[in-house]
């Protein structure tokens, strides 16, 4: 009897040891606070220039148009070191173009009209297997599809809504993992006490780290705080991205092995949440209102990338042209992006697009950062600024000779003064 009763406590012994394994197997990343640097940023004291004063080079790059290339705006641009890759959402397709604007090649998502489901939300670029990968979202199974820079099929993963971790925003950090970022997640229909905002997920499957851990409880009614999208963007290499938690004036800097607050903005109060904004349950049914009706409100902040001294973010506000801004580390000089004007260095060509919504800037390779804009644009800067007869390169002679305003968008390549 005695003997049965040690071999019990063994067995509850090796379960609970088999539990405690699992619940620490996952690796919680540290957040290293130790560096901060705090910027006391005021979006209406910001300055504007000419191209010439605060653009080092600016160079346009017309994308190549051909019945196979022709597509109508960039819904998401990644650039590699041979090509830049384009989801036009339009036509449902990822293109590829070489560097100079050369088409290359082009993945088809298959037809929207024939089946919803077909849709390219968006897609991620592997640079170690030189791959680009999309979930395809379907009832009847869902997968990620892989192709090569040529444009051929490679395979298909199939995801499994039940085991296989779920990956919304995610960037490659090496050839099989990748981090994921999520908002809140306030489902208390299970025993999790404890969730994450980034994870760290190899070949799809495993989830082997994770950061920013919150409590459940405490966060119940955090739901509808606004992420930034995508919520990381390039910090200078392959490994390393700046991210930003939703709701919130800090920029993280995510590496594979650490996490480190790079920097902390400081905005003035009628720009900023109201202490206890993200938890508070007075916000949670009113949240979308409270952004509607407060004028000027930063509800997120995204598009973070560091060129040199130079900082670039972008400060979203309800119902305006959102703020892109860029703050000079060394003099403190605080610049808006939409304020900077055409002028000789720019042949007199647009600098910010004509859009109701400015969306800035789309990718950045850690040394320069790229916009787009139409054709119809760009033709009708010609048209406007004949009498100033602007010294066309080129490229953009060609490009105006042999095209039209219906050829496809326009790259703006451009690389920012150090000292500003």
């Amino acid at each position: 009897m005695r003997t049965q009763q040690v071999f019990k406590s063994l067995a509850l012994l090796c379960l609970f040891a088999i539990a405690s394994f699992g619940a620490f197997a996952q690796k919680v990343i540290p957040i290293d606070t130790s560096n901060i640097t705090t910027l006391r940023i005021d979006p209406l004291n910001s300055y504007g220039g000419t191209a010439r004063e605060i653009f080092e080079s600016a160079d346009y790059i017309p994308l190549e148009t051909t019945k196979e290339s022709t597509f109508g705006s960039i819904d998401q641009l990644e650039v590699t070191d041979q090509y830049f890759i384009i989801l036009d959402q339009n036509t449902n397709c990822i293109l590829l173009f070489n560097k100079d604007g050369k088409y290359h090649c082009k993945i088809s998502g298959g037809s929207i009209n024939a089946n919803r489901e077909n849709l390219i939300h968006n897609f991620t670029v592997n640079g170690w297997k030189k791959e680009i990968v999309y979930y395809w979202d379907s009832r009847t199974g869902s997968k990620y599809i892989f192709y090569d820079f040529n444009g051929k099929k490679l395979r298909e993963e199939p995801f499994d809504f039940k085991k296989d971790p779920q990956l919304w925003d995610y960037k490659f950090i090496g050839a099989d993992q990748v981090l994921s970022s999520w908002t809140y997640d306030t489902d208390t229909t299970n025993a999790v006490s404890t969730r994450y905002l980034i994870d760290y997920v190899r070949n799809f499957k495993e989830k082997y780290a994770a950061a920013f851990p919150y409590q459940i409880a405490e966060y119940k009614y955090a739901d509808g705080n606004r992420p930034a999208y995508p919520a990381f963007t390039c910090a200078g290499n392959d490994t390393s991205f700046f991210y930003t938690k939703p709701s919130e004036y800090n920029i993280y800097k995510v590496t594979p092995n650490a996490i480190q607050q790079s920097f902390r903005l400081i905005l003035p109060l009628f720009n900023s949440f109201p202490k206890g904004y993200v938890t508070d349950r007075a916000y949670h049914e009113k949240r979308d209102k409270y952004i509607e009706t407060n004028k000027g409100l930063v509800y997120k902040l995204g598009d973070c990338y560091l060129l040199g001294d130079n900082l670039i973010f972008k400060l979203y506000i309800w119902n305006s042209n959102n703020t892109n801004l860029i703050y000079n580390l060394k003099s403190g000089m605080l610049i808006s992006y939409g304020d900077i004007l055409t002028d000789e260095k720019t042949c007199f060509m647009p600098t910010v697009e004509s859009q109701q919504r400015i969306r800035g800037f789309l990718a950045c390779d850690g040394k320069v950062v790229y916009s787009q804009f139409s054709s119809v644009e760009m033709f009708r800067a010609r048209e406007q600024n004949k009498d100033k007869k602007p010294a066309y390169n080129q490229v953009l002679q060609q490009y105006f000779n042999k095209g039209s305003d219906r050829a496809n968008p326009v790259l703006l390549k451009i690389k920012f003064k150090d000292n500003l």
